[in-house]
């Protein structure tokens, strides 16, 4: 479908085709097929239906009705609480003269069939030494492995299934943090991030909490898997703008210097109309992607690392140190997206590539790229072979690596279809 019929389909919805597509269901489907979740970090509502079979009248009917009935609330709603919760602001693609239109997307979430799932998405929760633990999403590689401390037996059943699906899991220490917090589990050289997420005898991870900076410091083992180098300088939640530090030594040495720093209860940390540093932080033994620790003026550390907000008083002083460092030592930088992404009209589909042409999203139809999106992820090829996505569907493409000088684009972690609206190209919710 052209950019140009979207624009003009999404402009002519009415009540009748809103309370239509409300009640529909795919053929072969029942109605608890369909997921809803809202959220800052997995939010929408997605559809489900048979591989091969792509009713797309239907398909369009319900995908536009979300982005008419729901999309004015619930994206806004949703891209605003992932935005203070994450202390990023929402996806967008390239942000140039190159685009006529900016381009913005939701993330959206869908009940995978089993055989469409990552390992990691069919066995998402682990136990292990009187603890419970919860995927992080995030592989780990190899080489940050310690001590090997056994195997973990998993059984798992597909939802409208009875077939008991099991697998046998290495457990494996992560160097420098307390497997007590965290964990690396799989098989045959693939592993992921697991968080304690509960004791046994039904203990929250979150009441587990390190009462002071120094254990906080020591369990995750930050000294070695925490850098601070690219931040945002912040009025309560506005942007002042982005910056780079090439040494953060002086910084570690500070919080290194506030081991006695107490943690404070939940909520007790307001970022509105606090002037601050927030940094962001990526690292793959904690198994965190662009999460963010906050250095406010006032003197508290504040970071969401652990998925839940954790704060912890270092005082007025030692905060103000590092702020003066970081605002006198930094360099400026680019504005860096939660998320990259790529938005464009599929072109073909071969064996190799999703091809995705940006061409009618450009002000200059002879700056449009055609970007290679392989197919060797299966978060991709699902999008394709189960999702129904076809050549001339609008998409949005959210990857974590980089775009080659060919176009190709490594790190893609998901392909979502897309409405040209007037604030955009949007995945509905």
């Amino acid at each position: 479908m052209s950019i140009s019929k979207i624009a003009e389909a999404v402009g002519q919805l009415d009540d009748e085709l809103v309370e239509a597509a409300e009640e529909y269901v795919p053929e072969g489907h029942s109605a608890e097929e369909f997921v809803e979740k809202t959220g800052p970090e997995s939010p929408g509502l997605p559809e489900k239906r048979s591989g091969g079979e792509r009713n797309a009248a239907h398909r369009r009917v319900l995908r536009v009705l979300l982005l008419a009935a729901a999309l004015s609330l619930a994206l806004a709603a949703g891209l605003l609480l992932h935005r203070i919760l994450r202390d990023k602001p929402e996806t967008s693609a390239e942000e140039s003269d190159k685009y006529r239109l900016s381009v913005v997307s939701a993330e959206t979430v869908m009940e995978w069939p089993w055989e469409y799932r990552t390992l990691f998405e069919k066995f998402p929760a682990i136990s292990f030494g009187e603890r419970n633990y919860l995927m992080r999403g995030r592989e780990i590689s190899p080489e940050y492995l310690g001590n090997r401390l056994g195997t973990v037996s998993l059984e798992q059943t597909a939802e409208g299934e009875e077939e008991v699906r099991s697998e046998s899991f290495e457990v494996w220490e992560i160097r420098n943090i307390s497997p007590e917090y965290l964990l690396a589990a799989g098989k045959d050289g693939i592993y992921e991030v697991y968080r304690m997420e509960s004791l046994a005898d039904g203990t929250e991870g979150y009441e587990m909490l390190p009462e002071n900076l120094g254990d906080f410091l020591d369990s995750y083992g930050l000294a070695e898997t925490l850098k601070l180098d690219c931040f945002s300088e912040n009025s309560g939640y506005e942007e002042k703008g982005w910056y780079r530090l090439e040494d953060d030594v002086f910084l570690r040495q500070q919080l290194s210097e506030c081991r006695g720093a107490k943690l404070l209860p939940e909520d007790s940390f307001d970022r509105a109309e606090r002037e601050n540093l927030s940094f962001t932080v990526t690292s793959e033994p904690l198994g965190v992607y662009k999460k963010v620790l906050i250095i406010s003026e006032e003197g508290y550390l504040h970071t969401n690392i652990l998925e839940y907000g954790t704060t912890y008083e270092i005082g007025k002083e030692a905060a103000g140190k590092m702020l003066e460092y970081a605002r006198t030592h930094a360099e400026k930088a680019a504005f860096e997206p939660y998320q990259n992404t790529a938005a464009g009209i599929i072109r073909e589909i071969n064996a190799e590539y999703v091809l995705v042409d940006d061409t009618e999203l450009c002000k200059k139809p002879e700056d449009g790229t055609v970007y290679k999106v392989p197919l060797t992820d299966i978060r991709i090829r699902r999008a394709v072979e189960y999702a129904g996505l076809t050549a001339g569907d609008l998409v949005v493409v959210t990857y974590e690596g980089d775009v080659s000088p060919d176009h190709e684009i490594s790190g893609a972690v998901s392909l979502e279809q897309g409405f040209l609206t007037g604030e955009g190209v949007l995945i509905p919710e």
